[in-house]
């Protein structure tokens, strides 16, 4: 499935069924900007519907910038058993999901409450990745690094513990004078690179030609 965005596509060999793909950045890049493009994107090119869970943004925030009906958004959902019933649940009513989304890890709730906070985010992705195997879906989640200035890489993940469960992973940050996404994981390929714009009229990235 591709994500719309031509020069990532190429990259990462467009999103697959059975895998977990996570955006990383760090607070105000563009992360739910980007995943909101990403489902834009594919719901022109599919019927089936895309389930985007979000535990930051309100529903009427996403209604004003989701363009399709095919997407199903979720905003009450906090803990991770009560997500993997609501796609269970719609993956039966509608025969197929297409895309499950998640905005973000460090938002979502575990199932059981453990002493190790480690331990229970890594709970939270294995179960998130065996749930996109079980589905036979794609599904995105997002990742919010610490504030800093550096520049971040996949080791900055692990904050989590949580890198073996993806399939890709891609960064999102500014380098000084473009906003880029870093390919950092994927089967093999790492630090492929593509440079984003933003279109103020749209509200939405591209790829910088």
């Amino acid at each position: 499935m591709k994500t719309g965005f031509e020069k990532l596509d190429n990259i990462i060999h467009s999103l697959n069924c059975g895998e977990l793909t996570c955006i990383a950045g760090r607070p105000g890049l563009g992360k739910t900007t980007l995943l909101i493009d990403i489902v834009n994107n594919i719901s022109k090119n599919s019927n089936d519907k895309i389930l985007f869970v979000s535990l930051e943004n309100s529903k009427e925030q996403l209604e004003e910038r989701i363009k399709s009906n095919n997407v199903e958004l979720i905003t009450n959902k906090l803990f991770i058993n009560d997500i993997e019933d609501t796609c269970r649940s719609l993956s039966y009513k509608y025969h197929y999901l297409s895309l499950i989304v998640v905005d973000y890890l460090q938002l979502i709730k575990p199932e059981i409450r453990r002493k190790n906070l480690l331990r229970e985010k890594i709970d939270i992705v294995k179960a998130l990745k065996q749930l996109s195997i079980e589905l036979n879906v794609p599904i995105i989640i997002t990742f919010q690094l610490p504030r800093t200035n550096e520049k971040p890489k996949l080791e900055d993940l692990n904050i989590y513990g949580t890198t073996y469960h993806y399939s890709k992973v891609l960064l999102l940050y500014n380098d000084g004078s473009n906003l880029k996404i870093d390919v950092v994981k994927n089967k093999g390929v790492s630090h492929r690179f593509v440079d984003l714009v933003f279109n103020n009229e749209k509200l939405s990235f591209e790829e910088r030609k």
